[in-house]
């Protein structure tokens, strides 16, 4: 799943960071919740890992018009798919790209630079000091 938040002016860029990161620990909240819950009923709890980056994506409707989509592509996008499936190698169930954590007001924790699957070059990957 991808979820876009989209900046409409430069100035905003900062405060939609902020609240990305608070959209994504709510989720890992939610699931800490449920996966309680899971649990007491005897059912496997579900685990997930997600990647946060700031970058431009070009959207569209894609399709036939009785199949249509609505898509979001680019590097961007390619991005952000290689550092959340690095969460699995890294152990860590978010990771924020180097764009991303420059705009929070928050401490991050540095785990180093990583090759990403067709991305060029080695990419730092950030999460919270405060975990999730």
């Amino acid at each position: 799943m991808l979820i876009v938040f989209e900046i409409l002016r430069p100035e905003d860029k900062a405060a939609l960071c902020e609240a990305a990161l608070d959209a994504a620990t709510d989720a890992f909240a939610a699931s800490a919740l449920a996966n309680r819950r899971r649990r007491m009923a005897g059912l496997p709890g579900i685990e997930f890992g997600l990647g946060l980056h700031l970058g431009t994506v070009t959207h569209a409707n894609v399709g036939s018009p009785s199949r249509l989509a609505f898509n979001v592509v680019g590097p961007a996008v390619n991005m952000t798919a290689r550092i959340q499936a690095l969460t699995k190698e890294a152990g860590v169930p978010l990771l924020l790209s180097a764009e991303f954590a420059a705009q929070l007001g928050r401490p991050m924790r540095s785990l180093g630079r990583y090759d990403l699957r067709g991305v060029a070059g080695a990419h730092e990957v950030f999460t919270p000091v405060e975990g999730i």
